[in-house]
């Protein structure tokens, strides 16, 4: 995660007087927990995980906490689809970053992103970059901070501009009917959810990918399990329902789980119990060969 600016003018804002200290905690916690776009899921579960996890805290003190930040102007919380976000206002006018990545939740309405990152093919992909007013404004002045040192950094192999190549990439991606990337974004947000709720469930954290290795084992043991438990259920809500229920069931009978891949046989077993039209027939049996790959993949996650 980027690094962050924290201003030192927070200090004495007329409107950080207005909160509570819990309220301004809250505030710090969520410009360090924000995506490079100042945005982030706006569950109460989540960001209590997230910024508070070592304090008795309510969501329902998190939900007050984030009402109060929002009448002062700090953030805007909206829903799409459904599920809940959070834009923070002034992300632009206090951070000052050299590169800037898209955003895996959707924007508010009004609201344009800007980013400024290289490509795994060294290309600098651009959008907004150049401009120098806060995109949430919709005005030509304002603050040039956030953009001016990064738009001078040279490109090892050119820059992509939107109006020209990044369009184009955005074409190939889309779907057929023309839905652009709204699909696969909402599939990774449905993911993400599901992933959260596997969190506050169990208690046990994603893995770490800092290597190829790690990353194939995350696949093995989290995020393949995670898609299938979304494909058995056909939505996030159905599958949170599943998913609380094969946990709970695991720790009645005393189960080891290390993973989302821990409970695949009890999620699949109760979903084909509550909706055997839905959920297909049991997959081939795992190779020993397979399953030793796997025992080296769990191994290399716990050390």
């Amino acid at each position: 995660m980027s690094q962050r600016m924290i201003h030192s003018k927070m200090l004495t804002s007329q409107s950080m007087a207005k909160l509570t200290h819990r309220q301004r905690n809250l505030w710090v916690g969520l410009i360090a927990i924000a995506d490079d776009q100042g945005r982030m899921i706006g569950m109460s579960a989540y960001l209590r995980s997230m910024v508070f996890p070592y304090d008795d805290i309510t969501t329902e003190d998190v939900d007050t906490d984030l009402a109060a930040l929002e009448a002062v102007g700090c953030v805007k919380s909206y829903e799409v689809n459904g599920y809940r976000y959070i834009q923070i206002v002034n992300w632009w006018r206090y951070q000052n970053p050299l590169w800037v990545s898209k955003s895996d939740y959707p924007s508010p309405d009004g609201w344009e992103d800007r980013w400024h990152y290289q490509t795994r093919q060294g290309i600098v992909s651009s959008k907004n970059w150049e401009r120098k007013e806060d995109p949430s404004r919709g005005s030509s002045r304002g603050s040039s901070r956030g953009s001016s040192r990064g738009a001078n950094r040279p490109a090892r192999r050119g820059i992509v501009k939107d109006k020209d190549k990044d369009k184009d990439k955005d074409k190939t991606l889309s779907a057929p009917d023309g839905a652009g990337e709204t699909p696969k974004r909402q599939c990774d947000i449905d993911r993400k959810t599901l992933e959260i709720e596997f969190i506050r469930l169990t208690g046990i954290q994603s893995p770490t990918e800092n290597t190829e290795r790690q990353a194939k084992g995350a696949a093995v043991l989290w995020w393949n399990p995670i898609r299938e438990f979304l494909s058995i259920a056909g939505n996030p809500t159905d599958a949170a329902a599943l998913m609380g229920e094969a946990v709970r069931r695991m720790e009645r009978d005393r189960l080891t789980i290390r993973g989302p891949q821990s409970i695949a046989a009890v999620y699949t077993d109760i979903a084909r119990k509550r909706r055997p039209a839905v959920v297909a027939a049991p997959a081939a049996e795992v190779t020993p060969e397979q399953q030793a790959e796997i025992a080296k993949l769990k191994a290399e996650m716990l050390r």
